[in-house]
């Protein structure tokens, strides 16, 4: 695991763990439309179908109370043509390593793989969603 690179955490004010949002995590997060008056950048209106995505595939994930332990090699079909990934074929990560890849990071091959080892395998992963 030591190729792979997970979300980082800091200490919020109030002593809870919260994601680390650098500024090289932020800018993906970052509204794209800016007003034209001010030059400032404005909130979008609407959310991307791919954060209903992966939000939809950790829960049809975490539906069957998987083991979140579980060890899981990373399969060369989960990183092929995968746009988004911080992780490699053979990477040894865990099934709680994979959701926040995938929640976190948006990593689509941390996507595949938990559909992969799910209890219903890719094919029955595809039809519970």
């Amino acid at each position: 695991m030591a190729d792979t690179v997970l979300p980082r955490y800091k200490v919020d004010a109030s002593g809870g763990l919260v994601p680390d949002r650098s500024r090289r995590r932020r800018d993906h997060l970052r509204p794209r439309h800016q007003s034209k008056s001010s030059g400032k950048r404005t909130p979008r209106s609407q959310r991307s179908i791919a954060s209903i995505t992966k939000v939809m595939t950790a829960t049809v994930f975490l539906e069957n109370d998987p083991d979140l332990s579980q060890p899981v090699t990373i399969a060369r079909s989960d990183v092929y043509q995968a746009s988004t990934t911080h992780l490699r074929a053979n990477d040894k990560v865990t099934t709680d390593d994979l959701l926040h890849l995938l929640l976190i990071a948006s990593d689509n091959a941390a996507a595949r793989a938990l559909a992969r080892v799910s209890a219903c395998g890719s094919e029955g992963f595809v039809a519970a969603g």
